[in-house]
């Protein structure tokens, strides 16, 4: 059990039994004697002892019982009678409190690091600006901080003036030698002006009045294609001529709806398709989801045709036949008859 140091305690001891193993009623304080760490001694006077229950007796002991760190054993010196010893091991206030009460934390203190006594003030620390006191040597505390003696630093740290300056986004302060750009050219930008969009060479970045002729063309060819006057190839090619009038100089592109008779067809002309177009159009005809009925193409349904006119069959009479496809390896269908010859049911391979 532990005890706290300097700290008065109750406690139960006993039972205390004579040599016929009989429960003692009426022992004394006297008889008691209390040992700390190996020396025998006499208990606190303010200590009493009193009988509780069937040999068993109420300790309280003072605070100088427990005014000793280590163990602490209270025993019976009474002739014959005997009674088992009870020990405590003493331990400090703040860690009877941390371990038994509940009330503080253990006390650690740093006094090695990595196998090494930890010093004083670590020697690194001084490399650092930090002298012993805690103070960091390079920086000197000032009562009053002044606009610009405290503030600026001696590589060129902005002042109150300079951030004033910003703030009102003064050309001065925001031009730098690399032609960021000034207060005067975002408000041209957000204004949308030419001046501020052109470019000085002929990269060919469109102004603002070239997006203008670019929509006002767009919206002619609509015109003309909603009156009937300009159709959709047309268009293309339209475009492909307005193209050719771009001028670098003008960093624009202007969009004409004129028409001349464009060469190999115009708005009329009959066109013949390709090899792979008519191919493609054959295709889409003969796989058209549902072409035919439900979940049965055209190409379904040629294929099952064929089987049942022109394909091998077997199992004639025997009231199951199946039909080949053209290839006559592949089952197109399989019919079953009954005695009559009537069709009673059909299964489609397809």
């Amino acid at each position: 059990m532990y005890a706290k140091q300097n700290t008065a305690k109750t406690f139960l001891v006993g039972p205390i039994l004579d040599a016929d193993g009989a429960a003692k009623t009426d022992e004394v304080i006297g008889s008691i004697k209390v040992t700390k760490n190996g020396t025998v001694g006499a208990p606190n006077a303010s200590s009493t002892l009193t009988h509780n229950h069937t040999g068993h007796y109420t300790y309280v002991a003072d605070a100088g019982d427990f005014d000793t760190l280590g163990e602490v054993e209270f025993s019976l010196n009474s002739g014959t009678n005997a009674m088992a010893p009870v020990r405590f091991m003493v331990v400090p206030a703040n860690v009877y409190d941390a371990m038994v009460s509940g009330t503080d934390k253990l006390e650690v203190d740093a006094t090695q690091w990595d196998g090494s006594t930890v010093p004083v003030f670590p020697a690194n620390f001084a490399s650092l600006g930090i002298n012993a006191s805690g103070h960091v040597s390079r920086v000197t505390l000032v009562d009053t901080c002044t606009q610009n003696s405290d503030m600026r630093g001696t590589d060129g740290a902005a002042t109150p003036a300079d951030l004033g300056d910003l703030q009102t986004h003064g050309d001065s302060n925001w031009t730098t030698a690399t032609g960021f750009a000034t207060r005067d050219d975002l408000q041209a930008l957000q204004a949308h002006g030419d001046e501020a969009w052109a470019s000085t060479d002929t990269s060919g970045l469109a102004t603002s009045d070239a997006l203008v002729q670019v929509a006002t063309a767009v919206e002619a060819m609509q015109q003309a294609l909603a009156s009937g006057v300009l159709v959709a190839g047309e268009s293309v090619l339209a475009i492909r001529e307005g193209l050719s009038t771009f001028n670098p100089s003008q960093h624009g592109v202007m969009l004409t709806a004129q028409q001349p008779a464009y060469a190999p067809a115009k708005a009329g002309d009959p066109m013949a398709l390709a090899a792979e177009e008519r191919g493609a159009v054959a295709t889409a005809m003969l796989d058209l989801a549902d072409g035919i009925e439900a979940n049965i193409t055209l190409r379904d349904a040629i294929r099952i045709i064929a089987a049942a006119v022109a394909g091998l069959v077997s199992g004639a009479g025997s009231g199951v036949e199946r039909f080949k496809g053209l290839d006559q390896t592949t089952d197109r269908l399989t019919v079953f008859v009954d005695e009559a010859g009537n069709r009673t049911g059909i299964t489609y391979h397809r």
